[in-house]
């Protein structure tokens, strides 16, 4: 194996000519962060580097947004803002990692370490400093994290299974069966999203008891499986993502409460738009991840 040739960018298709010239599609991935009120243009962007999951983003109470990027090779929780580059939010030579959520208003759950031995932490909100952790809670197969607003509790989905588990620690329960997890904003019921043939679904699980609700079957358009921890709005507001049959990027979509209807969050934008949060403030969060691409034609040189 020898190297051919210096590359700026991330190749998407290679191909050799008759005359032994090197095509090569090269594409980049730039990233935003946008604030916005749904069916308006957004308030607030922002370009984020170092980004590397575009579905984990978790706008915090103090109006920054928490979320995954690369650094110095690993993995680590960022912060960043209008005004801010991202900072790691964790002080810590471990790496740090999605997913996470909010447990109440002051602190912060995610995963920390490498797999296969990965862990579940909670830190503090405001500095990121480490509260506790739980080193014998095997955390690598966790697939979402939800914390409940009074801070007791956090909900995870492991293997096809939502649990609920003290925020203080001690065993968890089963809830139910589910692939993705968001907690209402006063704590009465969860919205879970479930992995179906005939398409994804959401569902409405009572906290204090009673049947399940079936919310949405997206049988017309691909649905992702994966809820925002924030995609529940005080007034019931559902944002998720979706792909409709006409369109080549993820969208979002809101379900009204009231009509039960998908209504469109954000037009306009070519990008798909990854993990819809809402923040404090009833804005809607979202990061825009575009696709920009260039082909070249790398010529033998000829002696």
């Amino acid at each position: 194996m020898r190297n051919i040739l210096p590359l700026t960018g991330t190749p998407l298709a290679i191909d050799v000519g008759l005359d032994n010239a090197i095509y090569v599609d090269q594409i980049e991935n730039p990233v935003e962060v946008l604030r916005l009120i749904p069916g308006a243009a957004p308030t607030q962007r922002w370009p984020v580097t170092s980004y590397v999951h575009g579905d984990w983003l978790l706008p915090l109470p103090d109006g920054r947004v928490l979320m995954s990027a690369r650094v110095g090779g690993r993995t680590r929780l960022s912060v960043t803002g209008p005004a801010q580059d991202p900072i790691p939010f964790i002080d810590t030579p471990e790496e740090t990692r999605h997913p996470f959520c909010l447990v109440g208003k002051e602190t912060v759950a995610f995963l920390i370490g490498k797999s296969p031995s990965a862990a579940l932490a909670i830190a503090s909100s405001s500095n990121g400093n480490i509260i506790r952790r739980f080193d014998d809670f095997k955390a690598d197969t966790i697939g979402a994290l939800a914390g409940s607003p009074d801070g007791n509790s956090i909900y995870y989905t492991s293997l096809g299974t939502v649990w609920k588990m003290p925020a203080e620690g001690g065993p968890s329960e089963r809830v139910c069966a589910g692939d993705g997890v968001a907690v209402d904003t006063e704590g009465k019921y969860l919205v879970v999203s479930r992995i179906h043939p005939d398409g994804n679904r959401l569902v409405r699980i009572s906290l204090t008891g009673g049947e399940e609700e079936l919310l949405l079957v997206a049988a017309d358009l691909k649905m992702d499986w994966h809820l925002a921890p924030g995609a529940i709005a005080r007034d019931g507001r559902i944002a998720v993502k979706v792909i409709p049959a006409d369109s080549w990027f993820w969208q979002v979509r809101i379900r009204d409460p009231n009509t039960g209807k998908l209504e469109e969050a954000l037009q306009g934008i070519p990008a798909d738009l990854q993990c819809p949060s809402w923040d404090a403030d009833g804005r809607l969060v979202v990061a825009a991840s575009y696709i920009q691409s260039c082909l070249w034609r790398f010529r033998p040189e000829t002696r």
